[in-house]
């Protein structure tokens, strides 16, 4: 993005003692302190003529620096919690003499500016996400010249100079390519552009087609505002000879079941002859690139080849494991479109309940729409994402839940007390009276006791969490019950309570790979299960929901690997990842980051907590990074758990005086 550099219209920069507005050139909104008397968050908001919109500029003690004092509130711009990093929300704050209520005004333009934080070297004020949403956050960001991170600074009263900018700002392009432009024009109602080109040609609405040529050109293309026309944005395009031909295919490997099928993509660069020819060691392939499998007895590896029309001795090759374990029930078979506007939730669910065990529930790429929880209730299937799937839930339960209720919580037994206390690890334990078990099924063993939190006793949970953890069963013999591995706590009946109940319907052998889960910033949770062991989730991502994106319960020997988590956590909903009632937990590789912040009401008003391991025993924790920059609550809380391990552990940023 350019903005048009300062002409006719030129306009001092406001000085020390100046009351200002401040509107992002991106969204066309303006910074707002929302009439808040106290400690919160900047936002974007619709440009009025309220005082919690003006901000006067007061001299800094670092020279060329300014304090920004909201005049509704007297409070300082102010990055909280002092961060240095990039992603802190800006929010207002009593005035001090701090670096983080230090910003300089660096003119773009006339009357444009971008703001630089006092304490983030090469850091920006921005609009978090670029968002055009009234009520986005404000936050400091490193520096890339997008528009998001730039403002126009109006005196209070004065109207807003034309500015106009170009995106993208460069772009390269084949010899006769085209590439789309877009222009913003803000400071008039009059947003018309003409577009020029120094070389090709530029359609009325930003289409540019390069030129044919024979060495590389650099070409300007250039916004004119029609409002000001001593106003302009340029953007510089390079424009490539045509060069070798090169074949590429996507995805490079893949699994499938017998006759099953699976789309390929080839992309051919160095010449505008994008054409390819398609082949198979077996099975077959349309011109489009579809394969199908072949009917298979044993488990048989396919090549797929794409190869260039313009070039035959160009070509690119994927692998396709075909196998017979199980049948490969293909979303898109069943209507699922993946386009992100179509409503798949009814296409996907006619999909699960065709599932039988040793199936794989396939998402091919694209971005599934649901409008409702996805449930699964079957042992021994794979959902597979062809880590390229997005499901995007916009409802307000959760995005996909395995096992169980249906809401997170496995389905559980009758409580039965210890006859006699079981010592910490023992390898067995006796009841009252039968658990109605047997070898192979999984219990959860469960006390009160005081974990220093108000209100905790010998006999209650502690109001964080009760201590316990789930076990498998190896043997019975009468009301005695041996496990597979070791009671992790001493379990004593007439102190504290101690009682055992089954899990009931257990799923196991689940596999979830390669997929991403987005609650759409509306849904309480993201990806649950309940109720499940002896399975694997690994290369997912799980993101933009109010309270946990990944919730966990009455779960033995779940092994997580490869996890992304954004955009998410609450004290109240739940941590961004919440690991409860689990036994042999095995995590390998976890990212949590950009938390929410906390909006001051409803689920979100205190902020969010990070990782949480609650009631657990006997896991091990690997490479775990909780960056909680920007948010409020505690990035790392482990309550009633016992012998667990963690390795190569990282939690950082916490902005209260400990970070778990």
């Amino acid at each position: 993005m350019l903005l048009a550099a300062a002409s006719a219209y030129s306009q001092t920069p406001p000085t020390a003692g100046s009351v200002v507005t401040i509107r992002n050139v991106n969204s066309g909104l303006c910074v707002d302190s929302g009439g808040y008397t106290t400690v919160s968050l900047l936002f974007q908001a619709s440009c009025s003529a309220a005082s919690s919109q003006n901000f006067t500029l007061q001299t800094a003690p670092a020279t060329g620096y300014y304090r920004l004092v909201n005049s509704a509130s007297k409070l300082c711009w102010d990055a909280a919690g002092g961060s240095t990093s990039a992603g802190a929300r800006i929010q207002q704050y009593a005035c001090v003499a701090s670096w983080a209520e230090y910003y300089k005004l660096n003119q773009v333009s006339a009357g444009v500016y971008k703001i630089l934080p006092g304490n983030m070297a090469n850091g920006c004020i921005d609009v978090i996400g670029a968002s055009t949403a009234s009520r986005a956050a404000i936050e400091q960001n490193a520096c890339n010249g997008a528009r998001n991170q730039i403002f126009q600074v109006s005196l209070v009263g004065s109207p807003s100079p034309v500015a106009v900018s170009a995106s993208p700002i460069s772009a390269s392009v084949g010899s006769a390519g085209t590439q789309q432009f877009t222009a913003t024009v803000t400071g008039s109602t009059n947003t018309a552009v003409t577009w020029s080109a120094t070389a090709g040609s530029i359609s009325s609405s930003g289409l540019f087609t390069a030129p044919a040529v024979s060495a590389k050109t650099t070409v300007t293309v250039t916004a004119t505002s029609q409002a000001d026309t001593s106003k302009s944005a340029s953007a510089t395009v390079t424009v490539n000879a045509p060069g070798a031909v090169a074949v590429s295919i996507s995805p490079a490997s893949a699994s499938v079941g017998s006759a099953g099928t699976q789309q390929f993509a080839a992309t051919v660069t160095g010449s505008t002859n994008t054409a390819v020819t398609w082949s198979a060691t077996a099975g077959s392939l349309s011109s489009s690139g579809l394969f199908t499998a072949p009917a298979v007895s044993t488990n048989t590896t396919v090549i797929v080849t794409a190869t260039s029309a313009a070039d035959a001795t160009k070509s690119a090759a994927a692998s396709v494991a075909v196998s017979v374990s199980g049948a490969l029930v293909n979303v898109t078979n069943f209507g699922a479109t993946g386009n992100g506007t179509t409503n798949d939730t009814a296409a996907i669910n006619n999909a699960i309940a065709t599932l039988t065990s040793g199936a794989t529930l396939l998402f091919p790429c694209g971005t599934y729409l649901t409008t409702s929880q996805l449930t699964i209730n079957r042992s021994n299937v794979t959902v597979d994402g062809s880590s390229c799937a997005i499901i995007r839930n916009t409802s307000s339960t959760a995005i996909m839940v395995i096992g169980g209720s249906g809401n997170g919580n496995p389905n559980y037994g009758p409580s039965v007390a210890l006859s006699a206390t079981a010592n910490e690890l023992s390898t067995s334990f006796t009841t009252v009276s039968s658990l109605g078990v047997s070898a192979g099924d999984y219990v959860h063993v469960q006390q009160g006791g005081k974990d220093s939190s108000t209100g905790s006793g010998d006999t209650g949970c502690d109001p964080s969490g009760c201590r316990g953890e789930v076990l498998k069963v190896a043997s019975v013999s009468g009301n005695t019950v041996t496990v597979t591995t070791a009671l992790h706590d001493t379990y004593n009946p007439s102190v504290n309570a101690a009682t055992v109940k089954k899990i009931l319907g257990p799923l196991t052998g689940i596999t979830v790979k390669n997929i991403s889960f987005d609650g759409n910033r509306s849904n309480v949770y993201g990806f649950e299960m309940a109720g499940v062991a002896d399975s694997s989730v690994s290369g997912v991502t799980s993101r933009n929901v109010q309270g946990a994106a990944i919730l966990t319960r009455g779960n033995f020997n779940v092994a997580w690997s490869n996890m992304t988590v954004t955009g998410a956590g609450s004290a109240q909903c739940g941590d961004a990842v919440w690991f409860e009632n689990q036994g042999n937990l095995s995590v390998n590789g976890m990212s949590i980051s950009n938390e929410n912040p906390g909006t001051g009401a409803g689920c979100l008003s205190n902020g969010a907590f990070g990782f949480g391991l609650i009631d657990s025993a006997n896991g091990t924790i690997t490479n775990l990074t909780v960056d909680a920059a920007g948010a409020y609550g505690r990035p790392f809380k482990m309550t009633a758990s016992r012998w667990n391990t963690f390795n190569s552990l990282t939690v950082k940023n916490g902005v209260q005086a400990y970070n778990g």
